[in-house]
């Protein structure tokens, strides 16, 4: 898997998460792309392991996205929260 395609292409694959455009979500879905691509045409990784780390990335904001759920005028969201050797949720509600 590409390390390099999964960290290129999250922060544009969230962003794509959060915007409502269809052509800017579809100009960020393009752009996450982009590094992976690097990779290939450097011959550094092959193209089934940069579209694994890109998938990945898509998966992973993806999953993150979903945590958001939303109540009749109120938003619930539910994060993980990392402690010193606990783990836990933090739950933010808002309306």
């Amino acid at each position: 898997m590409s390390g390099h395609a999964f960290v290129g292409a999250l922060p544009f694959l969230a962003a794509a998460e959060m915007v409502e455009s269809p052509l800017l979500k579809g100009t960020l879905y393009v752009c996450s792309t982009f590094v992976g691509f690097s990779r290939m045409t450097d011959n550094a990784h092959y193209p089934s392991q940069v579209f694994l780390g890109w998938y990945l990335a898509w998966a992973s904001a993806r999953a993150v996205s979903g945590t958001e759920t939303r109540f009749a005028g109120m938003d619930l969201t539910i994060v993980p929260l990392p402690m010193a050797d606990l783990g836990g949720a933090a739950v933010q509600a808002t309306w």
